[in-house]
């Protein structure tokens, strides 16, 4: 009854390579570096943002206006100092 069996499936088409040891490293996984990479870098984004508030909120409980203390606090361009609070440049003995 073996003999006469019909392999209509195709069962015996399918070869599976082994190694000659026997064993078969597993297939390769993905590395999760790049995941705690981009974590560690969020935190230290964040840790930025909340010093960034602390400074912006100490500069506008010094009755500083929000334009000047966000860019102050942001360290985004040069403040606007008053005209007064800056120092002359001498160049030949000119100011």
């Amino acid at each position: 009854m073996l003999r006469s069996f019909d392999d209509t499936f195709g069962c015996e088409a399918i070869h599976r390579h082994r190694n000659p040891t026997g064993w078969s490293p597993p297939p390769p996984a993905v590395s999760a570096w790049p995941a705690v990479a981009a974590v560690r870098m969020m935190g230290a984004a964040f840790c930025e943002g909340l010093a960034a508030h602390r400074e912006y909120e100490a500069l506008r409980s010094r009755g500083i206006t929000h334009e000047r203390a966000l860019r102050e606090a942001l360290g985004l361009g040069c403040s606007r100092l008053p005209r007064e609070t800056v120092t002359p440049l001498y160049f030949a003995g000119r100011a």
